[in-house]
């Protein structure tokens, strides 16, 4: 009899189950028997299962490890923000401090928007918290990109114009972002985070003011030399941000004293630090008390001390005297003023800003262009050119173009309309109604922290509305305000709610949102790249501005290389035209200009092209157009068409600068220069006529115009009518004393007309000058003509030989030994008895000059570009 066991084998070391075959029936039949038996792991089993749980176990750890390093970016890039904002300058780009600041915002961000996302992919959800300003956030949102959309130039009102970016498009988008960001994860610790870095940040701004503006030698020349005194960018704006730190040191203290964690002696140390940051504060705002806005401070001050002693929210008894004295303290400064409290020892500059009046001038007359969605985000230096009214021009800054109106809040309905002004005030309403309905209610709380940071709010909030703010104070007052809401929400324990983009949900929805995820990886990674491409031009640039004072073809080559980082960047094109026609203008007055020709003809093209693609992207920009009419202008002097595209070009910027005198003194200029070239005939009679409309036009304006009354007396003599064209320049020296060339053309006209007591005005004019400026050549050319004229050939031939000697001392090239062979012969005439006057060798004598009719560049200077 024959058995015989099989065993089928499943997993490695265990059996299965079993048959057994045995001794066959009684029908012949082999009987089977199926069973299981006791299963056993083999030691292969138990290996396997060793590496499985090890596997798990370091899975964990490393989604714990990296769950962990995500928290801790996150909680990095808020202290960097909160700590960075007031201290971070490199003085190295060519748009100032205010752009550095942004894209030092914008860098922060985008790190702590990378940890968000490692985050949310490690625990497989992003987690939003819904907050109650959701809705009007997103209307605020939608308006400035329905403003966007019919901008008079996109790109700036995306990016943020020149010099201050925080008015763009993109500036709001990351604010919203950053909104989210900070609702989803700032609890109560990170809000002293915040706190505590805006105190440190804070503090170093204010120990750095002191040591400036007490002339306090601690740090290196060079040091200093490099380095701004407002680390702000502006004193009004360095000094709301005071009045608010202060509030905010204020508001640490309490928030340390009514703590209940710390020892005793550790909130002692605290306690004592925050009380010389409070000090500092309040001595560097002192310093600069010039600069306040007075209602923002005694508003927010106000609030801090007005709920503080009402005793609406919980404070310990013992510190309640706090707020009280910070309110009584800037009280006190305000009624002694800064002419009896004056303590700086460096002279500080004059800001100027607009006045209220003409920014709402500005309002009126924007509405009637655009009234639903204005001219476009930062797009305030178009809506100021376009809008300011005549009374403008009575002002000594006339021809300051503004970026900046006198207040956000003016600033709005030209660039964003009605709609989006309507929009942004729902959002202040809205942000101010909640802030204050949570934190007047539940009085048992202790909230110190919510109401510093409200108190501060409200004074960077009023101050950005109604007064002039730079990109900086922008910023500050939206986090501050960010921060003021959010610990209002936290130490109210209001009940959280979230938007939940789970992978976790069905494969459907998973897929979705893991494309979501996709999208928002590669928008970081464009972002960093985007920011680093326009930092890195814009330092290029910056470097080229700095070596243009000593080398400019270098700084071509820079400029050329910020250029090709930054296409879009309309001024960087402007700016290096304008050194292409410095060039220019170098090699048409040097030595050997004559055989510069080529180099003059490539600098000029180069600067027309560059200058023609600045305003292509920057068509409605009035610095853009000018700097081209300017160009063309420059080129009239080699190629005479020039002169009809100077025209166009300066016609241009009169629409979009429609109040400003200067631009019809130079049409009207460009239009004389035409003339010349016109037979005379009724034609050139009218077009002349048509001339003298516009340069009235510019007197018009501005009643006080020296460079209208000039011009339209140049005009007037090439017309022949020689006693208006002497009026007016008379008009024109009394408005401009000072003015040697317009001093000089007087004498001039009085010498060409020669009436009965002209020669005697005009010899003592030129002896007037000439005490002044002896080596003038133009006054000693002239003053040897009237000489001559008055029959005084000895006392000529000696002025005529000071003008040799003077020519011979200077830089020679073909047009001095022109002159210089003019002259002697001229001296020669008088030798033979030949009066130079009737034979008139020299027309109006005036001698050829090299560079007496290149018009000046007005560069683009860095922020002086920008807002201002």
């Amino acid at each position: 009899m024959e058995i015989k066991v099989n065993k089928i084998q499943a997993d490695e070391g265990r059996s299965v189950g079993s048959i057994e075959k045995f001794a066959p029936s009684g029908d012949g039949r082999m009987a089977e028997r199926t069973f299981s038996p006791k299963i056993e792991p083999g030691r292969g089993t138990a290996a396997m299962e060793m590496k499985k749980d090890d596997g798990k176990n370091e899975g964990k750890k490393f989604f714990r490890f990296f769950g962990n390093i995500s928290d801790k970016v996150i909680g990095l890039s808020i202290f960097m923000i909160f700590f960075g904002i007031p201290l971070f300058f490199t003085g190295i780009t060519f748009q100032g401090m205010a752009f550095e600041k942004q894209i030092y915002f914008y860098f922060w961000l985008l790190i702590g928007l990378v940890a968000w996302l490692a985050k949310s992919i490690k625990t497989g959800e992003m987690r939003i918290r819904k907050t109650p300003l959701d809705i009007p956030i997103l209307l605020f949102w939608a308006a400035y990109l329905a403003s966007l959309a019919f901008s008079v130039d996109r790109w700036h009102s995306f990016f943020g114009f020149f010099g201050d970016p925080s008015r763009g498009f993109l500036a709001v988008t990351a604010f919203v972002v950053a909104y989210y960001f900070f609702f989803s994860h700032i609890g109560k610790k990170r809000i002293k985070l915040a706190l505590g870095a805006i105190v440190g940040g804070g503090t170093l701004a204010s120990v750095w003011t002191i040591i400036r503006l007490l002339d306090l030698q601690i740090f290196p020349k060079s040091v200093l030399e490099n380095s701004p005194i407002s680390l702000l960018g502006s004193f009004s704006g360095l000094n709301i941000f005071l009045g608010a730190f202060v509030v905010l040191v204020a508001g640490a203290i309490l928030k340390t004293a009514s703590s209940q964690e710390a020892k005793k002696a550790n909130k002692a140390v605290l306690i004592s630090l925050l009380f010389v940051a409070l000090f500092s504060g309040v001595a560097a705002f002192v310093l600069i008390q010039d600069f306040t806005f007075w209602p923002a401070i005694l508003v927010g001050s106000g609030i801090f001390s007005l709920y503080a002693f009402s005793r609406v929210i919980k404070m310990p008894d013992r510190w309640i005297w706090l707020p009280m004295t910070v309110f009584v303290l800037f009280l006190a400064i305000f009624m002694v003023g800064s002419k009896n409290l004056s303590l700086s020892r460096v002279s500080l500059p004059a800001e100027v800003s607009l006045a209220p009046s003409v920014s709402w001038d500005i309002v009126k007359d924007g509405l009637k262009e655009n009234v639903i969605s204005g001219s476009g985000p930062a797009t305030y230096g178009y809506a100021f050119s376009k809008f300011k009214p005549q009374d403008f021009n009575f002002n000594q800054f006339y021809d300051i173009r503004f970026y900046q109106g006198s207040g956000l809040l003016f600033e709005a309905v030209p660039t964003i309309g009605i709609l989006g002004t309507i929009v942004l005030l729902l959002l202040v309403f809205s942000y101010l109604s909640v802030a204050v309905y949570l934190i007047s209610r539940e009085k048992d709380k202790e909230k110190n922290c919510s109401l510093s940071f409200l108190s501060a709010s409200v004074i960077l909030l009023l101050a950005i509305l109604l007064s002039k703010a730079s990109g900086p104070i922008v910023l500050l007052g939206y986090l501050i305000s960010v921060m003021a809401l959010l610990s209002i929400i936290l130490e109210s324990e209001a009940a959280a709610e979230y938007f939940d983009l789970s992978l976790k949900a069905s494969p459907k929805y998973a897929l979705s949102l893991a494309f979501v995820f996709v999208v928002l990886s590669s928008a970081i990674v464009f972002s960093f790249v985007f920011l680093g491409k326009v930092f890195a031009s814009d330092a290029l640039a910056g470097m080229a501005i700095k070596e243009s004072r000593t080398n400019r073809e270098k700084a071509v080559e820079k400029m050329q290389r910020a250029i090709a980082l930054n296409p879009k960047e309309g001024r960087y094109y402007t700016r290096l035209g304008q050194e292409y026609l410095i060039l220019t203008n170098e090699q048409a007055i040097g030595k050997d200009a004559k055989n510069n020709a080529a180099t003059i003809k490539k600098y000029l093209g180069n600067s027309i092209t560059l200058l023609n693609s600045g305003k292509e992207l920057m068509g409605n920009d009035l610095n853009a157009v000018e700097s081209l009419a300017q160009a063309y202008e420059n080129a009239g002097l080699y190629v005479f068409e020039s002169n009809k595209k100077a025209l166009e070009n300066y016609e241009r910027a009169a629409q979009l600068d429609p109040k400003n005198p200067s631009l019809y003194a130079k049409m009207g200029k460009v239009r004389m220069t035409l003339s010349q070239a016109m037979e005379d005939g009724d034609e050139k009679k009218a077009y002349l006529e048509e001339t003298k409309k516009i340069l009235e036009k510019s007197i018009e304006l501005k009643k006080d115009f020296s460079a209208g009354y000039y011009n339209l007396s140049l005009l007037e003599e090439q017309m022949g009518t020689m006693d208006e064209s002497v009026g007016n320049m008379e008009k024109a020296v009394v408005l401009s004393p000072s003015d040697a060339n317009v001093v000089f053309n007087l004498g001039r006209l009085y010498q060409k007309r020669g009436g009965e007591n002209d020669l005697k005005k005009a010899e003592a004019i030129f002896k007037k000058i000439l005490e002044i400026n002896k080596d003038d050549v133009n006054t000693n050319f002239s003053l040897g003509l009237l000489y001559e004229k008055t029959n005084r050939a000895d006392e000529a031939v000696n002025q005529y030989q000071k003008v040799v000697s003077l020519i011979e001392k200077g830089e020679q090239n073909e047009i001095s030994q022109k002159n210089i062979e003019q002259i002697q012969a001229m001296i020669g005439n008088i030798q033979k008895g030949k009066n130079n006057n009737q034979s008139q060798p020299v027309e109006d004598g005036v001698l050829e000059n090299g560079n007496q009719n290149i018009p000046s560049v007005d560069v683009v200077e860095g922020e002086n570009a920008g807002p201002q």
